[in-house]
C-alpha cells in the first residue's frame, strides 16, 4: 500500500566494501512500536556484529489487517536484495532478525525465501519470538508457567488481528529454516 520507512545502520569501523546485512523487524504485537523505538538496538547490533542493519517498518494492526505485516516484511526483504549494491551490502550474506512479533515476521519471510531459493537467508536471530497466537496453547500452560501477561497480550493481539489466523511457527520448522539464534527469558517471559 505504498512506501514504508527503513533505516540503514553501519558499523563504525567497516573494513569491507560490501558488508553482510541484517534485516531487522521490530516487535510490538503487530500493533505498536516502530523503527524509532528500536533505534538504539539496531545501532548496537550494527556495531557489535560489524554488519549493516536495515530496520524496516511495517503497517500496524488494526489499520493494516494481518497478514499485511508479512507482506510488508516480504517486500522489505525483496527491496533489500534489489538495492544491495546501492546499500553496499552482500546479498549472499543476508540474515534476518526481530523481537517478539518482529521475530515472527523474520522467521516467516526467512523460511519463505529459502523455500523459493535455498540459502537466500543465511541465519536468523529471534529475540523472545512470538511463535504462536493459539489461545488454547497459552491456556494449557497458564498456571504451570505463570503466563497470564502473555495470554492477555495474545488475546489483545488476536482481537486486533480480527478474524485473521497467524500460523504457528513451531509447525513451520524444516529444511528451509536457516541456522537460528534464539534468545528468550525464563518461564515468566510473556512470549
Amino acid at each position: 500500500d505504498g512506501p514504508l520507512a527503513a533505516r540503514l545502520y553501519a558499523p563504525m569501523a567497516a573494513e569491507e566494501a560490501r558488508l553482510p546485512v541484517l534485516l531487522y523487524l521490530h516487535g510490538g504485537g503487530f500493533v505498536i512500536s516502530d523503527i524509532e523505538t528500536h533505534d538504539a538496538l539496531c545501532h548496537r547490533l550494527a556495531h557489535a556484529a560489524g554488519v549493516r542493519v536495515v530496520s524496516a517498518a511495517y503497517g500496524l494492526a488494526p489499520e493494516h489487517a494481518f497478514p499485511s505485516q508479512i507482506d510488508d516484511a516480504r517486500a522489505a526483504l525483496n527491496w533489500l536484495h534489489e538495492q544491495a549494491a546501492e546499500l553496499s551490502v552482500d546479498p549472499d550474506r543476508l540474515a534476518v532478525a526481530g523481537d517478539s512479533a518482529g521475530a515472527y515476521l523474520a522467521a516467516t519471510v526467512a523460511t519463505e525465501a529459502n523455500l523459493a531459493r535455498p540459502n537466500t537467508v543465511r541465519a536468523q536471530g529471534l529475540f523472545y519470538p512470538l511463535v504462536h497466537l493459539d489461545d488454547e496453547v497459552w491456556a494449557q500452560t497458564l498456571l504451570r508457567d505463570a503466563r497470564l501477561i502473555g495470554r492477555l497480550a495474545v488475546a489483545y493481539i488476536n482481537a486486533q488481528l480480527a478474524s485473521a489466523h497467524a500460523p504457528s511457527l513451531v509447525d513451520a520448522i524444516g529444511p528451509a529454516t536457516p541456522p537460528t539464534f534464539l534468545a528468550t527469558g525464563t518461564l515468566l517471559d510473556p512470549v
